[in-house]
């Protein structure tokens, strides 16, 4: 089951998701700046070596989110617009769970107690957390569409399924 576009859950194989493909990259922070008073964040270019670390995907854009005091903490990785740049999308969320760093595993972090065990590695290094977002997700980072521009909530079926089938198609008429 997945979450739909209005809350509820789609069971099989039409179910809604976020165009193109957004996965959210948690624990950004990396520090706090007294003179200007606003969080430090990791670059783009970190986030981006991170994930050519992680695994071979192919990626569109990696963009910051920032709030009015500076930095939030969460970088949007956007991936192409086709059924390979969803696949690539899902492969690094399942990347990040296997590694215990998913939605689950940031949520119970986030909530835990502020000792900052999960935060960081021993050296100091920030460990990044990732997940596919939903609708809900984007309607609170992006609700107004400035950051990806044109998302939105598709069909899985349609933007997946049926491009997939059509190329099996031509491939073995």
């Amino acid at each position: 089951m997945v979450e739909s576009s209005r809350g509820g859950k789609y069971i099989g194989e039409d179910y809604k998701i976020v165009w193109p493909p957004v996965v959210i990259i948690e624990n950004t922070i990396t520090g706090y700046d007294p003179v200007k008073k606003t969080q430090i964040c990791l670059e783009n270019g970190e986030v981006r070596q991170f994930l050519k670390n992680m695994k071979e995907l192919e990626f569109d854009k990696v963009v910051a989110l920032y709030g009015r005091n500076g930095p939030r903490g969460k970088t949007l990785v956007t991936f192409p617009t086709s059924p390979a740049g969803y696949t690539d999308a899902k492969i690094l969320c399942q990347c990040l769970d296997e590694h215990q760093r998913g939605r689950v595993h940031w949520e119970k972090i986030r909530h835990g107690p502020r000792d900052g065990h999960g935060m960081a590695t021993p050296d100091g290094k920030r460990i990044l957390y990732g997940y596919l977002a939903t609708y809900r997700d984007m309607e609170q980072l992006d609700y107004n569409h400035k950051i990806i521009k044109k998302w939105s909530i598709e069909s899985y079926y349609e933007k997946i399924v049926l491009p997939l089938r059509h190329i099996e198609h031509v491939m073995y008429p």
